[in-house]
């Protein structure tokens, strides 16, 4: 007898295969119990049927391979393991129980579950999730953002949740009723309208809703990258050329217009569904460069596929263009020390160098110089000096300098409310194309205190209407005021097209790696992996010309918001430039003016529509060699004893002030 009962034993083994371990005794003895007439368990018929098909108290992986559709509800079930072997399954109903955990990520066939009216903390979803009913619960975080098919989540009343992650490519409904501590949830941008009007709906505020949970796009998607180089030695780009960072691409999926730069590392990563785009380098004198290939066009027909794309820049003639900025990192305290960066850039397309060639001036009895993390080659009162070498075309490069500023019972006293004033020049090694921008002044407010995240426009409040449809730069400052380590930071900037070319924007210099994204007229600079910490800085400069059509009194401005992480975003203060004619007291740049010949050897005309007041002459290290006061429209200078080499014309109108780079032959 022990011989035919274990012999019927292995053939009940061998036809259905290995008993699933159920610890959970609830879960077990409803899987038991399933019959046709209590409508547990169904097939892929569509049939009520019985699990335990030999009925020997046991479920093996055949029986299991048999069931499509499970209703396990109101049993206290406090455990589904075991549900993973289940593995044709496509709906789960499992509510009204008293189960805390639920890990589906292995049922790949799973589409349908309703898991409400339990004691959850944590669910996992698989990939083919498609809808899912999780209300009822004690979730902080609910995350599908890998269910890429997930077209509904209910997920009211869960009184601890705090974060959704549902950026995953597709469209997905979200109920939410009673979750009023909801803080954040990342979706697709496409969701973000109807998201809100959910939260709106049920009365639920203070909810941040972004994507920046990740910084590729949700699903599936594609990758166009690839890296620019400049063709140093005119032998076609190889290894040995340098690759260049900030270097503009436009991309067009002919009917959306984006732009991405390289990083730091001269490489760049544009992301994006299926479809045909078009990608152009664009640098600011397009006239200067021969860039190979200037333009391709990539097709994507299926998602997840990579396609790299590097460009090569060479000369195109012989072009010389450097430009200089100041950015005021630290705002100016009195007894505090500050921090200004300066930025110079290669416009043109060959390689310069020159000693002593950047100067910075500030006014020595209100200001001291304490250090500079590049050590200055000349140094005088009020003036420093660097030399440059090898700066190759598209290269930018930064001096950061910290200051002291004089406390009000110093003998030179500085206040609040007082103006600082900087400026910084470069010069070429040889004659410069657009010598505008050879020099930059700073004005900068003393302050008592301040907010740590703003963005400010380096050209002032106010500018001369001669400067409509210039670059004006603006400086975005960001400090992680919280008491954790920020991992990643974005700063959003939505741009009005009205007033500022989005095509002329570029970024010149940035604290940390960058990746800089532009679609239509919203610039987001993502510092991903930043990790911040505690009252630590960072910062972000761009330029952006105004539109040419703008007149007189018309103003332009700029406001960003900087996320930190998963948390709201902070608005900096709006950053407003006017473009008036000056007050009394201002001191504006006056382009009217005009300064020639440049190159000279003895004479130099000046012209303006404005009355002259005064005419300066530095040399290279910012030295005044002369100082003339001028009455009327027109004055000349002879500077036929001066040596050879770069000098600079202040000039002082009734309208303005002018500094231009002259260079004595």
């Amino acid at each position: 007898m022990k011989s035919i009962t274990g012999l019927l034993l292995f053939f009940s083994v061998t036809i259905y295969g290995q008993i699933i371990n159920i610890p959970d005794p609830a879960f077990k003895a409803k899987l038991v119990s399933a019959v046709p007439e209590n409508g547990i368990a169904k097939n892929f018929s569509g049939n009520y049927i019985t699990i335990d098909a030999n009925h020997d108290g046991e479920i093996q992986q055949a029986e299991a391979n048999q069931v499509y559709k499970l209703y396990v509800v109101n049993s206290t079930i406090a455990s589904l393991e075991g549900i993973q072997y289940f593995n044709t399954l496509e709906w789960l109903e499992c509510y009204n129980n008293a189960i805390t955990t639920l890990d589906l990520t292995s049922m790949d066939s799973l589409e349908w579950v309703d898991c409400s009216n339990n004691l959850l903390t944590y669910v996992h979803m698989p990939t083919t999730i498609a809808y899912l009913n999780c209300a009822f619960n004690q979730l902080a975080t609910i995350d599908v953002s890998n269910s890429h098919w997930i077209t509904d989540l209910v997920c009211s009343f869960n009184p601890q949740l705090q974060s959704i992650f549902v950026k995953n490519g597709s469209y997905c409904n979200i109920t939410l009723v009673e979750d009023f501590n909801l803080q954040y949830i990342c979706a697709d941008p496409e969701e973000f309208y109807a998201i809100n009007t959910r939260l709106d709906y049920a009365g639920i505020t203070g909810c941040e809703v972004n994507s920046y949970c990740s910084f590729t796009p949700g699903g599936g998607y594609d990758t166009i990258t690839g890296s620019v180089s400049f063709d140093a030695d005119n032998n076609g780009c190889d290894a040995a050329d340098p690759l260049q960072a900030n270097v503009r691409l436009n991309i067009t999926d002919f009917t959306t217009s984006f732009a991405t730069a390289t990083g730091f590392d001269g490489h760049y990563a544009f992301y994006a569904p299926p479809g045909t785009y078009a990608v152009t380098p664009s640098v600011e004198h397009p006239e200067f460069f021969t860039v190979s290939p200037a333009t391709v066009t990539i097709p994507f027909i299926y998602p997840n596929v990579t396609s790299t794309q590097d460009f090569c820049v060479t000369a195109n003639g012989v072009h010389n263009d450097v430009e200089t900025v100041i950015a005021p990192i630290t705002p100016a305290i009195p007894g505090f020390s500050a921090k200004y960066l300066i930025t110079y850039k290669n416009k043109g397309n060959q390689v310069m160098s020159l000693t002593d060639g950047i100067n910075f001036n500030f006014d020595s009895t209100h200001v001291g110089f304490l250090s500079a993390n590049i050590e200055p080659s000349l140094q005088n009162a009020g003036s420093l000096n660097w030399s440059y070498e090898n700066l190759m075309p598209l290269e930018s490069r930064s001096i950061l300098v910290t200051m002291h500023i004089n406390a009000p019972t110093d003998p030179n006293p500085v206040n609040l409310n007082d103006v600082l004033h900087f400026s910084s020049t470069i010069s070429p090694q040889n004659i410069d194309e657009n010598a505008d921008d050879n020099a930059f002044a700073l004005n900068q407010t003393v302050v008592g205190s301040f907010d740590p995240n703003d963005i400010t426009c380096l050209e002032g409040e106010n500018v001369s209407p001669t400067e409509i449809g210039k670059y004006l730069h603006y400086l975005v400052n960001f400090e992680n005021t919280g008491t954790y380590a920020a991992q990643n930071i974005v700063v959003k900037d939505t741009i009005d097209t009205a007033k500022f070319d989005v095509s002329s924007l570029q970024v010149l210099n940035a604290s940390h790696n960058v990746d800089a994204r532009l679609t239509g007229n919203v610039l987001e600079l993502i510092f991903q992996d930043i990790q911040l910490d505690p009252a630590a800085h960072g910062h972000v400069v761009f330029k952006i010309r105004s539109k040419d059509n703008l007149v007189t009194g018309d103003s332009v401005s700029q406001q960003a918001g900087i996320y930190f992480d998963y948390n709201f975003p902070v608005i900096t203060n709006m950053a407003t430039t006017v473009f008036s004619t000056l007050s009394a007291g201002d001191t504006m740049k006056d382009n009217s003016l005009t300064i020639f010949p440049n190159p000279t050897a003895d004479v130099v005309h000046i012209k303006s529509n404005g009355n002259i007041g005064t005419i300066e002459l530095f040399d290279a290290q910012g030295r005044i060699l002369l100082q003339r006061d001028i009455t009327g429209t027109e004055a000349s200078l002879n500077v036929s004893q001066y040596t050879s080499g770069v000098y600079y014309v202040k000039v002082k109108t009734s309208t303005g002030v002018k500094t231009q780079q002259l260079l004595k032959k």
